[in-house]
């Protein structure tokens, strides 16, 4: 079974927020909310799967990324709060160093 899913992180930027979602299938869309002031994800998951960390960041537009040199990441969607302009990014791990 497939479900959509909603996780909330805070808008805190360039520090990894880790999630605990269930078997993540794809993240659909990200929005700012106003009122919490937290950016909420909504995903398709599998709800009978195991929860797995995932881990996002936020960066504003014009800011530095500061990630460990080897984390591969991906971007996931751009989220507007008044003139700030926020990209979230999902850290995904390291890349295979390749053969030795």
């Amino acid at each position: 079974m497939r479900t959509v899913w909603k996780a909330t992180i805070p808008s805190g930027v360039n520090v990894d927020h880790e999630v605990w979602m269930p078997g993540i299938l794809h993240i659909v869309k990200a929005r700012f909310d106003e009122e919490s002031r937290q950016i909420d994800i909504w995903f398709l998951c599998n709800p009978d799967a195991e929860l797995v960390a995932k881990k996002f960041r936020v960066i504003g537009t014009g800011s530095d990324y500061d990630h460990p040199d080897g984390d591969v990441v991906q971007y996931i969607d751009t989220v507007f709060e008044g003139h700030y302009v926020w990209h979230i990014f999902e850290t995904l791990g390291k890349k295979c160093p390749g053969p030795q």
